[in-house]
């Protein structure tokens, strides 16, 4: 035979791409809703992606004074992916001898000279490796003017993502003969919830016509859930993929994960002929996974500017052509990216000559806080 490689493990992905809107208002409403279909073939055969997507937007002028928002969208996605890393389905596949047997005299086909340097098509026909996940948002919002200047936007929201991964590996052949009969299955699910609420007051007035003032207060509250469950095992059936099927557990372990902040922050703004610039802003905001003694952190900032281009003394010349501002500011930001639970202390489970116990995996830090940077 003579085979050209990249016919074998390549081929051109198509892509298909669908989506349909429709749209509709009246005085006192409109809404916006869509559905969408994406399929991507993958350069590696046997490798897509398809994506089935939905979302609806709509606004209720519920008073005069009064508006309210609302947003839903879902999006269900199913890749299937390759059993081998990058060196395998790029580097190795094309050092495949063109000479190889690729088909049996029955048709099926030849696994190769080994594994790591098997016929792709082959490879590809053998290994089940399905990834499946849902997202979901919803968000409900207001927009209320209470006084002309004077407004308040409140808004809460769920974004929600489910993600199964299912990994199966029947029975093959490790070149002409040595057949692997382990068959390795495992499974995870990943359910990760975020939810947020938020409120900001505004207010915007300007005095004896020069005088600009703006000032902002609001809080903000998040909370994040990652709750996550995995089996895995050997010795399961080809007609029975999933983890149930096996006769011996490799691994079998969940975790739960919370996160939660509460934040308050503020701005005040002036400007005089928007020609002298003065901004005030702060937080103050109180993270989950810092210490007990330290999880709220006080973050201020100052700035202001000044447009030269509108002096007197600006050359007329200049100002269609070259603005120039001087602006000097100060502040104070915070950073709590750390694990969720990096301030307890933790015990994990040890196995010594046949007897199970417990050892100290990390230290207790009360007095872990708030990265700062100024």
């Amino acid at each position: 035979q003579d085979n050209k490689t990249s016919d074998l493990a390549y081929r051109t992905g198509f892509s298909h791409n669908h989506h349909a809107e429709v749209s509709g208002s009246s005085e006192r409403a409109k809404f916006l809703a869509g559905i969408g279909y994406l399929k991507n073939e993958g350069t590696l055969r046997a490798t897509d992606y398809n994506r089935f997507s939905f979302n609806i937007n709509g606004e209720v002028k519920v008073l005069d004074n009064l508006n309210v928002t609302g947003r839903v969208y879902y999006s269900n996605t199913r890749t299937h992916s390759s059993p081998f890393g990058t060196d395998v389905s790029f580097f190795r596949n094309a050092s495949l001898a063109p000479t190889a047997k690729i088909y049996f005299e029955d048709g099926s086909y030849a696994p190769g000279a080994q594994w790591g340097m098997s016929n792709p098509l082959y490879s590809m026909s053998i290994a089940k490796y399905t990834d499946k996940s849902e997202n979901y948002t919803l968000s409900l919002g207001a927009d209320w003017t209470i006084l002309p200047g004077l407004s308040f936007k409140p808004q809460i929201a769920l974004y929600k993502t489910n993600t199964d991964k299912n990994r199966f590996m029947p029975a093959y052949w490790n070149g002409p003969s040595q057949q692997i009969k382990t068959r390795e299955a495992s499974a995870n699910h990943t359910e990760w919830s975020h939810y947020q609420a938020d409120a900001v007051l505004d207010y915007t007035k300007t005095f004896w016509e020069d005088h600009n003032f703006s000032a902002m207060l609001g809080l903000n509250y998040t909370e994040r859930i990652i709750d996550s469950i995995e089996a895995a095992g050997r010795g399961a059936t080809d007609n029975i993929t999933t983890v149930n099927g096996i006769a011996e557990r490799t691994k079998a372990s969940s975790s739960s994960t919370t996160h939660k902040m509460m934040g308050y922050f503020g701005r005040i703004n002036y400007n005089y002929k928007n020609k002298y610039l003065l901004t005030f802003s702060a937080r103050y905001d109180g993270a989950s996974n810092l210490g007990r003694n330290n999880r709220y952190g006080f973050f201020p900032g100052v700035s202001g500017g000044w447009h030269i281009d509108q002096e007197n003394f600006y050359p007329d010349g200049l100002k269609k052509i070259v603005k120039a501002k001087l602006r000097a500011s100060y502040g104070v930001n915070g950073n709590d990216n750390i694990a969720a639970y990096a301030h307890y202390g933790l015990y994990s489970d040890i196995v010594y000559n046949g007897i199970t116990g417990q050892l100290p995996s990390q230290l207790q830090n009360r007095k872990l806080t708030w990265e700062t940077n100024k």
